[in-house]
């Protein structure tokens, strides 16, 4: 069972911090057909990956989205190896389509997941 902190921190928190500090990607479930717009805070940082995944990996993300079925990417939903997401490597550049590799957790309202 969930603790208060995490209730209340999925209901007010992560929409907030979206919001405030999120960009627009585009979600593809099985890698094609039209995009879904979601928004999504996107972790650029080599190093900031490294530690997340144990190990320094070219051109790799890690994007949190709401797991929400409205706003964002349910855990039950997402499909790695098949599902892509279209996401700037660079803060300002131009988008390509990146698979998702790696489901790293689905708590307290954020599905982080690793892209490459």
């Amino acid at each position: 069972m969930p603790t208060r902190f995490e209730q209340q921190f999925k209901r007010v928190a992560v929409p907030n911090l979206v919001r405030q500090f999120g960009e627009c990607i585009q979600y593809f479930p099985g890698g094609a057909g039209s995009g879904r717009d979601i928004d999504a805070l996107v972790v650029r940082d080599p190093l900031a990956v490294a530690s997340e995944v144990g190990e320094l990996l070219v051109n790799a993300l890690i994007i949190r989205v709401e797991n929400n079925e409205c706003r964002g990417i349910t855990a039950e939903e997402i499909d790695t190896g098949r599902d892509k997401v279209f996401v700037a490597l660079k803060n300002g550049g131009t988008g390509s389509l990146r698979s998702i590799v790696q489901l790293l957790s689905d708590a307290n309202g954020f599905l982080r997941f690793l892209v490459q």
